[in-house]
């Protein structure tokens, strides 16, 4: 009797010993799983942080990258001078040509022009192609030392920051950067300028609120990449003008250098057959675009 008891006893004992160890098991398995969704919980967080902190330093600074944006572009702004009458404000595309507005210079090639860069150099400008479809006008100037702007891909869009530089009310307050809102787009002026708006073909503009007055008039609107994205051409009041859209003009400029370096173009037309004569002008090929 008393073995049988020890060997149940003993099977007991085992019974017991093994349950505990199972369950010493269950338990270390479940430690481990919850240190394995800590670390699991650990890493999300880590990644949601790291993330988050990408987006904060890729996201455009507005206010405090301003100043940084004024002094990068400023240097490519100039003022425009018809020598004893009007003036206007323009924007360098290459090392030798400007791009102001066409009412700036207004179809008057034989008046002389001159362009002041924001260190005070000033050269004189040698010939005029004027956009009849938009109210833009280039200038080549004489001596190619310019510094060019980068021109925007694209359109801004409604609530983007810009930049309108140029020389409000005349040169004594030249180069001056206004800093303020697109507030529409598309804007048809027609109704609103009457002849003066078809002359110029003002319409499909860009609205902004940056404080401009005359003499803003050709100087370009900046977005905060420091790329010009439109071209001042008209003021109401100091808070409500329409500039002409990038998209307007941006791949103009390979037309506008050949149309530079000929005095003029003239089809010929002997027994039906059509010629084209070139001629050459300032023996100088207008400075690409960098």
């Amino acid at each position: 009797m008393s073995n049988e008891h020890n060997l149940s006893g003993s099977g007991v004992l085992r019974g017991a010993t093994r349950a505990n160890a199972i369950n010493r098991i269950s338990k270390a398995q479940r430690n481990n799983q919850g240190g394995v969704g800590c670390i699991m919980w650990g890493v999300a967080c880590i990644t949601v942080f790291l993330l988050l902190a990408v987006l904060v330093v890729k996201q455009k600074p507005i206010v405090h990258g301003l100043p940084s944006v004024i002094q990068s572009v400023r240097g490519s702004v100039v003022h425009v001078m018809k020598v004893g009458e009007c003036q206007g404000s323009g924007v360098a595309l290459t090392k030798d040509i400007v791009m102001t507005a066409r009412h700036v210079t207004d179809g008057d090639s034989s008046s002389s022009y001159i362009v002041t860069l924001d260190d005070g150099t000033k050269v004189d400008v040698v010939k005029i192609v004027e956009d009849k479809d938009n109210d833009i006008s280039y200038l080549w100037v004489e001596d190619a030392v310019l510094d060019p702007a980068i021109l925007a891909q694209a359109n801004p869009s409604a609530g983007e920051m810009v930049l309108v530089f140029g020389s409000p009310l005349g040169f004594e307050n030249f180069n001056t950067a206004s800093p303020g809102y697109v507030t529409a787009l598309g804007r048809d002026l027609y109704s609103q300028a009457g002849e003066q708006g078809k002359r110029y073909e003002w319409h499909q503009m860009i609205q902004s609120n940056a404080p401009s007055y005359p003499g803003n008039s050709g100087g370009p609107v900046f977005n905060m990449d420091g790329e010009v994205c439109g071209i001042l051409v008209t003021v109401v009041d100091a808070t409500l003008n329409w500039s002409v859209p990038v998209e307007r003009f941006r791949f103009s400029l390979n037309s506008i250098k050949k149309l530079f370096i000929m005095d003029r173009f003239e089809v010929l037309v002997d027994d039906g057959v059509v010629e084209e004569q070139y001629y050459p002008s300032y023996n100088r090929t207008p400075e690409p675009r960098r």
